[in-house]
């Protein structure tokens, strides 16, 4: 894969909110709250790549479904 060339590819990510652990109660409380991902409206992170453009050795940027 190059600058020029992306790699194609696609991959779909679901994400459980109720299920994020960070190792810390307290911040686990924090991000489930309305303040943040506010799990009771949103129990769910869905994220679609379509995309993948080298930027570096190490880095990528990616290409998400609108």
């Amino acid at each position: 894969m190059t600058k020029a060339e992306p790699l194609k590819l696609s991959f779909d990510v679901t994400i459980d909110t109720k299920r994020i652990d960070t190792g810390f109660a307290k911040r686990d409380e924090d991000v489930r709250s309305e303040g943040f991902f506010d799990v009771a409206k949103f129990p769910r992170i869905s994220v679609t790549v379509r995309s993948l453009h080298s930027v570096s050795k190490r880095e990528s940027t990616t290409t998400w479904r609108e």
